[in-house]
């Protein structure tokens, strides 16, 4: 990628038919993927049009986690989880407190919320000493 018309002459042994690289013309970084966002029909990216759905879709792609690992053998996972279904149905409810339901259910104070928070604490902990 490069700001002029014509690849430069240092990249043409890199450039041909059958050598799968390219030159492509831009005016900088933000423009090419710009265009690339929009040709690919990213435009608006999706997690724009459905924040909720694209967390679950997100939240499905990760592996489950060994349990017994874990001092307090909890699924933070499924916390996580259970927290974006929370939300989905405070947002598909139309009751005037919908701000309400959603931010209780980012608090998440269900029966595991001590041992959640605990897991967290010893989380933050680990990744401070890395």
């Amino acid at each position: 990628m490069g700001r002029e018309t014509e690849a430069p002459s240092h990249l043409s042994k890199l450039l041909g038919p059958g050598r799968h690289c390219y030159y492509v013309h831009a005016d900088g970084a933000d423009q090419f993927f710009g265009r690339l966002a929009y040709t690919l029909g990213q435009i608006p990216p999706p997690f724009m049009g459905d924040q909720v759905g694209f967390l679950e879709e997100l939240l499905g792609q990760i592996a489950e986690f060994p349990l017994d690992v874990t001092e307090q053998k909890l699924d933070l996972m499924a916390d996580a989880r259970r927290r974006v279904d929370l939300m989905k149905r405070a947002l598909d409810n139309d009751s005037p407190s919908k701000d309400q339901a959603v931010a209780q259910a980012l608090a998440f104070v269900g029966p595991e919320a001590a041992r959640v928070e605990e897991a967290r604490g010893g989380a933050k902990r680990v990744s401070d000493a890395l």
